[in-house]
């Protein structure tokens, strides 16, 4: 017995689903957390059994996981004039890339970035990727080193 409630809310572009009850003698789930995207949909659904003081939830959704950009630097480290290729993967989907080295646009819409660097240090390489048939976007960073000499 008691009464029981679900809440979403959403939290750096993720959402999480939370149970709470009155019924203090229910071990509710831990929240949930998941990503929606364009033309998902979630539906949920749970029942507190009172004789036994059980909870049961039954989450359907057909929710597309989120897709991972992962970048790739080969070589991670160089010296200062040398080049480095900068691989941007996809675990699904088809996208447009754009690039970004320390802050500054690059414009290279390809899935591989080739960069050569005049100041030796960390220097951050980004790619934020768009997938036009679905309108996902993801994005994804790396960091590289050059040095002034081997």
């Amino acid at each position: 017995s008691g009464s029981y409630s679900a809440s979403f809310s959403l939290m750096n572009g993720y959402y999480t689903l939370s149970f709470t009850s009155d019924n203090t003698s229910v071990n509710l789930p831990a929240p949930v957390a998941f990503r929606i995207v364009k033309d998902d949909t979630l539906s949920v659904s749970f029942m507190a059994e009172s004789k036994d003081g059980g909870f049961n939830v039954t989450i359907n959704d057909n929710t597309a996981s989120t897709p991972v950009l992962t970048l790739t630097a080969s070589p991670d480290t160089a010296v200062k004039g040398g080049a480095i290729s900068v691989n941007a993967s996809a675990d699904e989907g088809t996208y447009a890339y754009q690039w970004y080295v320390d802050g500054r646009y690059i414009d290279n819409l390809s899935s591989t970035l080739q960069v050569s660097f005049t100041e030796s240090g960390n220097h951050e390489v980004s790619c934020i990727a768009a997938d036009s048939s679905t309108g996902i976007i993801i994005s994804a960073e790396t960091t590289v080193t050059v040095t002034e000499e081997e």
